[in-house]
């Protein structure tokens, strides 16, 4: 995450420099990386608020590019986005700037997969002092 913020500013300031400055960005197929890079960046400098709204953005550019690019991003990738919009828009995020160390984990059973691979949704729940303070756990869509 550190180095993604550095990249983003490091691409504001240069197109800060001067009206002329344009950035080119390319990975192999145009997909994963640079779609996280630019849709964060579409964060970043407030030409979209959500992440779902700046990485359909990137897709539809994507799409007329290229129509049969399909898929352009992971699920990892798609959450680095949304880690983005939310350090951006929320009005409280959960970044902790202390050292936080892992004590216990505990898993309740083995995970079950469905023959595509598609069920097993893991999640993270921490306490402290007996008390839940964060879960990742999110309602199906």
């Amino acid at each position: 995450m550190k180095s993604l913020c550095h990249v983003i500013d490091v691409m504001d300031r240069w197109l800060l420099v001067a009206p002329e400055n344009i950035l080119i960005v390319h990975c192999p197929n145009g997909t994963g990386n640079t779609a996280l890079l630019l849709s964060t960046y579409f964060l970043a400098c407030g030409l979209y608020k959500s992440s779902v709204s700046a990485l359909q953005y990137y897709a539809n550019c994507r799409y007329m590019a290229n129509p049969s690019s399909g898929g352009i991003i992971s699920a990892s990738q798609k959450r680095y986005v949304e880690y983005v919009e939310t350090m951006l828009y929320n009005p409280n995020p959960l970044i902790h700037t202390s050292t936080v160390i892992l004590v216990d984990l505990s898993l309740s059973s083995v995970p079950l997969f469905s023959v595509n691979r598609s069920n097993c949704k893991p999640f993270l729940e921490v306490f402290e002092n007996g008390k839940k303070i964060l879960s990742t756990l999110r309602e199906p869509d």
